[in-house]
């Protein structure tokens, strides 16, 4: 998908782009990311966009966000029901299991938020603001 927004700061080779929702949206598997009418998005900044720059920006699809959202909500309800069954049998064994089992979801967690990062780049700048002074 390509969009268009505002580069309101750039880091490095990162620039945060304030961008409206497009009709085109609608039927994208990513829609939950845009539940506002303007919001920042995180970017890829390899042409070296600047803050006030209206840039060009291709997101890519991902596919993956019913299996983050299904590992980031079930696995804890699942680690929740395993421990109240484990329980029954020895209250120590629960404790430890589901302790465990909650810091192994978390190191996961945090790999998958690095692994999965939003596959978002700028790919052109249309108006430049030193453009407009000159």
């Amino acid at each position: 998908m390509i969009i268009n927004g505002t580069v309101v700061k750039s880091a490095d080779k990162i620039a945060y782009v304030k961008i409206q929702r497009q009709k085109e949206c609608e039927d994208c598997v990513n829609k939950h990311d845009c539940m506002k009418n303007d919001f920042e998005m995180r970017a890829l900044n390899t042409i070296g966009a600047k803050s006030g720059d209206i840039v060009e920006l291709e997101k890519t699809d991902d596919n993956k966000s019913i299996f983050l959202i299904g590992y980031i909500f079930m696995v804890p309800i699942i680690i929740l029901f395993t421990a109240i069954f484990i329980s029954y049998i020895n209250i120590i064994l629960a404790v430890i299991i589901g302790v465990s089992a909650v810091i192994a979801w978390l190191v996961i967690l945090l790999k998958l938020n690095k692994t999965y990062k939003t596959k978002t780049s700028i790919i052109s700048i249309i108006d430049s603001e030193i453009n407009d002074i000159l």
